[in-house]
């Protein structure tokens, strides 16, 4: 009789254990999927990037760190580095400072700069270039006109990775007008800001 208590008793541990065993199988595939769930989360916002406005850089620079820079009259003026972090996001760039534009007294009787973003070296092509474009008949001579502007824009389709954020001055797209003389973020903090953003 005592052999047979025995083995029931056995049998109910084991009944027992493999109950608790099913059920904390059971609390860690519970486990697993809310696991899995968070990491999908995770990758979705990635995958927006900055959407909540917490992927921004942004470079500045003062009169003395602009150096030689302020002077360029054709090609980079500053550049800013920026970890793109996903494809289907945009950027949105910004520059502000000063800049002035005269004409030479000899340089006929207009000058036309324009100012624009690169990125890894190119123009935005989606939708469109970000740039100004500064016109003007004052004198080299006669006026030392400053003028603080900003340059701003959204650029799509910037693959995901480093991006070199690049500020230009260069010639007008229309007419052939003189060089003219130039300075940027001569006076004052010249910066540049740039942020990943989801646009819906």
């Amino acid at each position: 009789m005592s052999v047979c208590k025995c083995h029931t008793t056995a049998n109910a541990l084991a009944t027992l254990v493999f109950t608790n065993i099913q059920q904390l199988l059971s609390q860690l595939q519970s486990y697993v999927l809310q696991l899995q769930s968070t990491v999908v989360q995770m990758q979705a916002g990635k995958e927006q990037g900055a959407s909540q406005g917490n992927h921004i850089v942004q470079c500045t620079w003062n009169h003395s760190s602009m150096g030689a820079a302020k002077y360029v009259s054709s090609g980079l003026v500053k550049s800013c580095q920026f970890t793109k972090k996903s494809s289907k996001t945009a950027l949105r760039v910004k520059w502000s400072g000063d800049l002035r534009l005269l004409r030479k007294s000899s340089g006929g009787y207009a000058a036309c700069k324009r100012w624009y973003f690169t990125f890894n070296g190119a123009e935005c092509t989606s939708p469109d270039a970000i740039d100004i474009v500064v016109h003007t008949k004052l004198k080299e001579t006669t006026e030392n006109f400053h003028k603080t502007t900003s340059v701003e824009g959204l650029c799509f389709n910037v693959p995901a990775g480093e991006v070199t954020l690049g500020f230009n001055v260069g010639k007008c797209n229309v007419g052939n007008y003189p060089q003219g003389e130039v300075h940027t973020g001569y006076f004052g903090v010249f910066r540049i800001i740039v942020e990943e953003v989801t646009v819906i």
